[in-house]
């Protein structure tokens, strides 16, 4: 019982900490934070992130070069979270493509989903695809697991 309510107390931190260290995160994210409880027969309790929110959440935690191309907002309009609505599964970019006035295409070299104004043959750019991102360490949840577990252990032997 512990070892649970300890990697409990551990899970909240990470939530709470998800929170003040990411930029507004969706519900999704939010609630990314599970464990795994111990039994009698398996003395051990584990606090991770679920593996869909793994996959983005790495460069968060570990930081580094996200390879490949990925969509970056340029004007369109943005969802409460910062994100481009729709965008799961590439959904958002397919519903773009079939408006007669959109392209995806390489404009000055910019590459991205573009729209034909009507005045004139003026275009502006929706979304810009960037390649190999790069980011930085913003989420020390091994830290902050490690720290609240430590801390909550032994009163919770007690």
């Amino acid at each position: 019982m512990a070892l649970n309510k300890t990697a409990i107390h551990a899970q909240r931190e990470a939530k709470r900490q998800i929170g003040k260290r990411l930029d507004n995160p969706t519900p999704f994210t939010a609630n990314s934070i599970g464990i795994i409880r111990s039994s009698k027969k398996k003395l051990m309790a584990k606090v991770l992130v679920k593996d869909a929110q793994a996959k983005y959440l790495k460069y968060a935690i570990e930081g580094g070069v996200s390879r490949g191309k990925h969509s970056q907002p340029a004007n369109i309009k943005l969802n409460k979270y910062g994100n481009i609505p729709g965008m799961r599964g590439g959904k958002k970019v397919r519903n773009l493509l079939k408006r007669g006035d959109t392209f995806v295409g390489t404009v000055k070299g910019i590459e991205g989903v573009w729209q034909r104004l009507k005045r004139g043959k003026s275009l502006r750019l929706l979304i810009r695809f960037v390649r190999d991102q790069e980011y930085k360490k913003r989420y020390p949840f091994h830290d902050i697991v490690i720290k609240e577990a430590n801390k909550q252990l032994e009163p919770e032997f007690r």
